[in-house]
Formats: C-alpha cells, structure tokens, sequence
C-alpha cells in the first residue's frame, strides 16, 4: 500500500520573517521473482501540485527481504521526470533505455545495497545536501525505479520510506548540473604486494564530463560484499577492509597519476603498496585535495554499505586538467590468498559551472 505525505512548517523569526521546512514522503512494497537485472519496477511521488524548486536532503530507508542461501543486489535510483507522464504503482521497466524513452528523467540519487547472505536488511537513507539541488518548475513528480534480484527464481521483496527535504525557491548558482562518479569493480580482501588499488575518475575539461567551475555538493554511497560461492573461505576472525577517497587531483597531478588517460569518465589501477612498503593513498600525491575518507572493515563473510555527503565550497573549485576521482583501497592487514570483494560506488557530484 502506498501512502503520500506533505508537511509544512512554519516558524517566525526575528523581524517577522517566515522561514518553511517542507517534505514530501513516499512509503511502498513490492516483491518479484526473477533470475536478473532484466525487469525493474518504477514508482512516483507526485510533486505537481507543490511549489518544488530545490532538493535540500533525502532520507528514510530500505528493507530487503531474501530466503537464506541466496545472495541479492538492489539498486534504488531517485530521479525528477522531465516530461508529462509519471509511472503508475510498481510499473514493470524492460530496460533503461525503456525507462529513458517512457519517462524522461534526471537522476539525482542512487542507493545500492549488496548482501551476501540471505535474510532482512534495512538500511537507512541519510543525505543532506549543504548546497540545494534545483528541480525545474512545474515538475509533474519524482520517480523511484528499483532494479533489483537475488539471482535465484525466489521472492525477493523490497519495503521503503523515501523522505525528500525541498525548498520552494531555487537555489544559487542556477546553473546547476550532475555527474556520476557510479563503478563497479572486484577488488583485494586485503592488503599485501599483489593488491591493487581501484579508480573511477571524471576529468575536467571545456567538453566534459566535469566542467571548469566550482563542486557544489559531493554525495552517495559505496557498497562492498563477499560472494556466496567464497563463504567458506572467510571465517569470524577474517578481517578484510577497505578505505574510500573522493579527491580533487590539481595542477597536473591527473595526468601525472594516470597517464594517457581517457578525456571521458575513466578507470584505472595503481599497486596498494609503495616501493618501501607503506600503503599508497590520494594523500601521498602532491596537488591533491581530499574531500572525503572513510574505513570499512568487516569481519568474515559479509556487506556494507556506507553513505555520505560533504561539501567544502571554499575548496571545491575545479579547473581545466583536474580530475575527480573515487579511490578503492584495500586497507587490512590480514593473510593473502582471501577471495575478492565485490565493490561498487554510486556517488553524484552537483557541479556548476559558475566561479
């Protein structure tokens, strides 16, 4: 059953200005039976009939529900639809280019959630956006596609809240764009001389995919499993870990780093492991700036998943030659010869071109 929600707050401050928090919020419920990726399902937040310029945060959560002895992956898009039609409840999708045709859109959001074993996860949405995100006028709705599977022709099941903070103005600068910093990559357990570290990297640049200009927000989540089939080869006492970087590489530091690199959103590998034995980050190169860090370490075979924004705007203007970039770096020490983690990013930089 689906239910909608609007609240409207108003408070009087000083001088008898009025300032408003608003929401809207959407609960639904699906389940499917499916071996892929194949079908997804699409659901809308009807905005039409509010003033709803400006995105200031996403909350709320998502439960998944899978039998034991399955493994599953959801990915939970939010996006605004630039066209006149909206999906009905749970509407079957074929494809992305399906959903692109029948529903124009932009997405500003994805949550993935990946789980090696069976069972319920709920797994909560906390963004907060320190420079809002604008939404054209006259936007019909929000739509919310869940592509998801645990791969096994069995009930997999999906439950969510979805809570959209806004404003009623848009915000400044109006010149306002998205980028995806999204990859997926399969990854060391652990550090030692063979392993690797992973990048996903959007250079800057007059024709893209990132423009010279400012980063206004940097926000989304990461998310890292174990396989099923490895289960036995992870115990309670095995810690494998893995440290995430979102950087800006200046004045020539990208192209010192990884060379004869793509001018389009690019990947790459570098060794985990310095020449004298310490472990290789962003903050051992010269001429970068680090936006965000952050361990996860995880004992035996499991999931996690690790969600963020934050934003600096007195550090974040980007320039010609730069690249943004995504690093994936194992960061425990435990013995080698363990399985390879499944990795994947889905992080959104809201960028203008403005200085």
């Amino acid at each position: 059953m689906k239910r909608i929600f609007f609240i409207f707050v108003s408070a009087f401050l000083a001088c008898c200005s009025v300032a408003y928090a608003k929401e809207v919020s959407y609960d639904f419920e699906y389940s499917k039976i499916d071996t892929d990726f194949a079908r997804k399902n699409a659901f809308s937040i009807d905005i039409s009939n509010l003033n709803f310029r400006s995105i200031t945060g996403i909350r709320g959560y998502v439960i998944t529900t899978s039998p034991n002895n399955t493994e599953s992956v959801t990915l939970l898009s939010l996006a605004y639809a630039r066209g006149d039609h909206c999906p009905s409840y749970g509407e079957k999708i074929e494809s992305y280019a399906d959903y692109s045709a029948r529903y124009p859109n932009q997405i500003f959001y994805t949550k993935i959630i990946k789980m090696a074993k069976g069972g319920t996860t709920n797994t909560p949405i906390s963004i907060t956006l320190k420079n809002p995100l604008n939404i054209p006028a006259n936007t019909k709705c929000l739509i919310a596609l869940w592509d998801g599977t645990n791969f096994a022709n069995v009930p997999y099941s999906i439950k969510s809240r979805i809570i959209v903070d806004y404003n009623d103005v848009p915000a400044e600068p109006q010149d306002q764009y998205i980028a995806s910093l999204d990859a997926e990559f399969y990854g060391a357990a652990s550090l030692d001389s063979r392993a690797l570290n992973a990048y996903v990297a959007l250079p800057v640049s007059d024709s893209g995919p990132l423009f010279p200009g400012r980063l206004l927000d940097v926000y989304g989540n990461v998310a890292a499993t174990t396989f099923k089939k490895d289960a036995d080869k992870f115990t309670d006492t095995t810690k494998w870990g893995i440290e995430y970087f979102v950087t800006i590489f200046r004045n020539n530091s990208c192209q010192k780093t990884f060379p004869n690199h793509s001018a389009a959103k690019f990947m790459y590998n570098t060794k985990s492991m310095l020449s004298d034995g310490k472990r290789s980050t962003p903050f051992d190169i010269k001429d970068t700036f680090n936006i965000y860090n952050k361990s996860i370490y995880v004992v035996g075979n499991g999931s996690t998943m690790s969600e963020f924004s934050s934003s600096d705007d007195k550090y974040m203007s980007i320039s010609n030659g730069d690249c943004v970039v995504l690093t994936f770096a194992p960061a425990a020490q435990t013995s080698a010869g363990l399985p390879a983690i499944n990795q994947e990013s889905q992080i959104q930089l809201l960028a203008t071109k403005s200085h």
